[in-house]
């Protein structure tokens, strides 16, 4: 209901007209529930006692069900789109119905995961109706609740604390590297002039909203893939938590080299595999993926509160 009630006010902040508004926050609020559902570790046990198959075909179907509600009411429906949203829906979630668990089809799923993420194709498949209201998230989040229950569930991967409340330990764990980052990344961030000290500080609201929003959405994909999922395997494939750490780390910074308006933007992208090395040193502190989401929380919104 707040969400519901959230949405009809954003799009009457950005007169976005009702028959556009109600199905769309419609497929969100369905989708949510999926989103849910992934992150919730009592939710994902009791979907660990259907059968494989089943599981994967219900995956899939929670994957299209999204963009068939909002697309087909206003309009936005394309066959070729739809097909493509069910071809990426389905690949994911029948990769290790159809494929053993082994280090080149791990590390496949991830760059497929990458690509689709990276190429812009879901913004391609998510198209809007109005000018003013992108739709593209409403794929981001579908490709996230299907990989990460087609990871922990299909192919047994421990979730390694994944979850949407962190514990006391797991919030000051993330606190402490987030710090340490602020200690080393901040000054560094400065010089390379990527951030700056505003004239007006935003009001603390906005503050506590962008973090609630990057915890639970930004850090909580971001986190399992790269360090839940990448570093963990790449420890384990090169029998190192230091290799892991630092390729997982590199790769992290690499993809940010498409950030804002210049590509490649290798000031950014350094910062981010710096800011790589002590997300993934919270990890390996706590064993647990929350407590380096709560260090990429804080990280990302001091650095959103002070960028240019």
């Amino acid at each position: 209901m707040a969400l519901g009630i959230a949405g009809w006010q954003y799009a009457g902040v950005k007169h976005i007209p009702a028959w556009v508004a109600v199905p769309v926050a419609a497929a969100f609020l369905i989708e949510y529930a999926f989103y849910l559902a992934a992150g919730m570790p009592a939710m994902r046990q009791r979907l660990s006692r259907w059968s494989r198959p089943r599981l994967a075909t219900a995956l899939t179907a929670s994957g299209l069900a999204p963009y068939l509600l909002y697309s087909t009411l206003t309009g936005e429906f394309r066959l070729a789109a739809c097909g493509a949203v069910l071809a990426i829906a389905a690949g994911v979630s029948f990769w290790y119905i159809r494929l053993r668990p082994v280090w080149w089809t791990d590390l496949t799923f991830l760059v497929l995961l990458a690509a689709a993420v990276l190429s812009g194709v879901l913004r391609a498949l998510y198209t809007s109706p109005v000018p003013r209201l992108p739709l593209e998230i409403l794929g981001h989040l579908m490709l996230i609740h299907v990989a990460v229950l087609a990871v922990l569930l299909l192919r047994g991967m421990e979730d390694a604390g994944l979850g949407f409340i962190p514990s006391a330990r797991e919030v000051w764990t993330g606190l402490r590297y987030s710090a340490l980052f602020c200690v080393v990344g901040l000054p560094l961030a400065f010089a390379l002039q990527v951030v700056h000290l505003p004239a007006h500080p935003p009001p603390a609201w906005r503050v506590a909203a962008l973090l609630l929003g990057v915890f639970w959405v930004v850090a909580y994909s971001e986190e399992f893939f790269f360090r839940g999922l990448l570093q963990t395997w790449l420890s384990q494939w090169c029998h190192s938590g230091t290799a892991g750490l630092l390729v997982a780390s590199t790769c992290f910074g690499l993809v940010h080299l498409n950030y804002g308006r210049q590509f490649p933007n290798w000031r950014v992208a350094l910062c981010a595999a710096i800011a790589g090395l002590f997300y993934g040193r919270a990890l390996q502190s706590s064993r647990s993926v929350r407590a380096s989401m709560v260090a990429h929380a804080i990280v990302v919104t001091v650095w959103k509160s002070l960028a240019a």
